[in-house]
């Protein structure tokens, strides 16, 4: 059984160019797309978690008008029981 059988096959690049400066163009230009394709899903990544920071942030102040509205009815039923 080959070795590389069980290697993942989008790690492996072929080598079809005989020039070493061609095939080492071509691995610099595939490095450089793959940092550029991992830039760009960091992007996307950091915009969703920014949007969901937004929506905890929305539902924090929702929260916390809840919270304030049962303080408010607390007091009011507390102090009705001392009277």
């Amino acid at each position: 059984m080959d070795s590389n059988s069980d290697a993942d096959p989008c790690i492996l690049l072929p080598i079809t160019s005989s020039s070493p400066l061609l095939t080492h163009i071509k691995l610099e230009e595939f490095q450089k797309d793959a940092i550029f394709r991992q830039m760009q899903e960091y992007k996307r990544e950091c915009a969703r978690l920014e949007r969901r920071t937004l929506q905890f942030e929305e539902q924090q102040v929702d929260y916390e008008a809840q919270l304030s509205a049962v303080n408010v009815q607390w007091e009011q039923v507390s102090c009705q029981a001392f009277v």
